[in-house]
């Protein structure tokens, strides 16, 4: 390829703001290890690049608006037997087909054993494969629908439609009876059609407690465990705790 022409191929990619294209273009050209390949091995590989860059901004773009350390990774989640969460178990979580298959995840377990990190691991998972992922502490929620009443719609129609909701801290502050029918209306929409993950640090059985309205805790619990829910119960195990030096590069959740 004459220089006049890559150069001038250079300034239109970066004009249309496809500035990974262009560097991945420019150092394919300019390597004679790709002076007999064909167009397609080109086009893949600038495909490969960009696509990458996709999910890349999406997981980053998750892990800002959600708040959370740029630790948060599958790769960083301290697995154990004596936790309750196995390789194995992690592994299949990981593949995110639960997601897919609209599923219901509830993390559980004390306070401070991981159970946002976790969740929050999962989610940016999912944020790399495609995009509607969406992170929020529930009292921020329910504060959120107060403050503007005017955009209760538009929330709960954004939440309603989301591939993935994180709801954490579930049922650890009080529920008025306007907010919890709320939330059941919305678990009513995504139940069986899109994924959900719920963190809480309160038993199961005093969910209905955090609702001014009882009836409509327990309808609420029946629509989060009335179906197919995977139940994860982190442990904290002074045995099997890792090291100092690994809860350092893991990060908050573990300090």
């Amino acid at each position: 390829m004459k220089p006049s022409l890559l150069e001038e191929t250079l300034h239109l990619l970066r004009a249309s703001n496809l500035n990974v294209i262009a560097k991945q273009f420019e150092r394919w050209c300019r390597s004679p290890a790709n002076v007999h390949k064909s167009h397609v091995e080109l086009m893949h590989t600038l495909m490969v690049a960009h696509d990458h860059t996709k999910r890349s901004g999406r997981m980053d773009r998750f892990i800002t608006r959600a708040g959370f350390s740029s630790t948060v990774s599958i790769n960083n989640v301290w697995t154990h037997p004596g936790r309750g969460l196995t390789p194995r178990m992690l592994a299949n979580l990981a593949t995110c087909a639960w997601v897919d298959n609209g599923s219901t995840l509830v993390i559980a377990g004390d306070h401070s054993v991981g159970k946002s990190f976790l969740a929050a691991a999962l989610a940016r998972e999912a944020a790399l494969t495609r995009p509607g992922v969406h992170y929020r502490v529930l009292s921020k929620l329910l504060a959120e629908l107060d403050d503007d009443d005017r955009n209760v719609k538009k929330i709960m129609g954004q939440l309603r439609r989301a591939r993935l909701l994180v709801l954490d801290h579930f049922a650890e502050d009080v529920v008025s009876e306007k907010h919890g029918t709320l939330l059941r209306d919305l678990l009513d929409a995504r139940k069986d059609k899109l994924a959900t993950i719920i963190v809480s640090a309160k038993p199961f059985d005093e969910w209905s407690l955090a609702f001014e309205n009882a009836g409509t805790g327990e309808a609420v619990a029946h629509r989060v465990f009335g179906g197919d829910a995977t139940i994860i119960t982190l442990r904290t195990d002074k045995k099997t705790l890792p090291t100092k030096k690994c809860r350092r590069a893991i990060g908050k959740p573990f300090r």
